[in-house]
Parts: structure tokens; sequence; C-alpha cells
């Protein structure tokens, strides 16, 4: 074998060994990347999972404001409740005092009339006793 086909053959054998290395790096980044893709899909199922469920939750939160709403619409604010107490027993201590008022007025009329009569009954008396 003379130089000439010696480097030749060395020429021949570096071209199938980088053929060969550029093969496996097709290779290796065609399966980077299919795990990439698959990576990404599966990524994109865990934020779809992700987002059903807060949704359902978000859906519950919602519904439970609703009944707490609903349930709150059913008290009376603690000042509304004082300041309408307040006007009740406002009304009934004026309704005592105005009857207290009409039973005094009754009394005196009570015995005014007693007092009548029994002038009237002092005038009977004397008109037939005499």
């Amino acid at each position: 074998m003379n130089d000439t086909s010696k480097g030749e053959g060395l020429r021949m054998a570096a071209a199938d060994s980088m053929e060969t290395r550029l093969a496996r790096f097709d290779e290796r980044l065609r399966a980077l990347s299919e795990q990439v893709k698959k990576a990404d899909a599966d990524k994109q199922r865990a934020i779809d999972m992700a987002t059903s469920e807060l949704n359902k939750h978000l859906d519950e939160l919602n519904h439970a404001h609703e009944i707490a709403k609903e349930t709150l619409a059913t008290y009376v604010p603690r000042e509304t409740f004082d300041a309408k107490v307040g006007a009740v027993e406002e009304r009934q201590r004026k309704s005592e005092l105005a009857i207290s008022n009409l039973m005094g007025r009754l009394w005196l009329l009570l015995l005014a009339a007693a007092a009548v009569a029994a002038g009237l009954a002092a005038a009977v008396v004397k008109v037939i006793t005499k």
C-alpha cells in the first residue's frame, strides 16, 4: 500500500467516523426532541387538570358565598336593631306615662263623683229629715 492510498483510507475512515457520529447525533437529537414534546404535552395536561380543579373549587366557593349572602340577608344589622329596640322602649315608656296620667285623672274623676254623690246623699238625707 502506498502513502496515497493510506491517506485516502484514513480520510475515508474519518469520514465514516464523522458520518457515524452525525447519525448518532441526529438520533440523539430526535430522541431529545421527542422527550421535550412529551414533557410539553405532560405539562399542558397538568395545567389543564389544575385549571379544571381550580374552576371546580371556585364554583364551590361561589355557591358557598351565595348561601352566605342569603343567610346574611336574614339578619338585621346591630345598629338597626338597637335603633328599633330604642324606639319601641321609648314608645312603651310614653305609653306607660300616658296610662299613668289617665289613671290619675280617672281617680280624680272617681273621687269627684264620690264627693258629689256624698254631697247629694247628705242633701237627700237633710231633705228627708226635715
